[in-house]
């Protein structure tokens, strides 16, 4: 009901203007990223958190098994 009576709940913004205009940090969720490999989802979601944590002061746990160590 909550959702209906005010709507989805707005996150925080991703301060980069390209990705705030379709998605923000909601604090609390699962973000989950796909794609094909080679395609740099690693390489935009490490930015943009990086961007986040170095003005918001945000911390972050990740889980990429395909940059563990060998």
């Amino acid at each position: 009901m909550y959702r209906y009576d005010n709507g989805v709940q707005k996150g925080d913004t991703m301060r980069v203007p390209e990705f705030s205009q379709n998605l923000s940090w909601l604090k609390g969720d699962l973000y989950l990223w796909t794609g094909l490999p080679n395609m740099g989802k690693s390489e935009i979601v490490k930015y943009l958190m990086l961007v986040k944590s170095m003005v918001d002061g945000w911390k972050w746990a990740i889980f990429t098994p395909e940059h563990a160590p060998e």
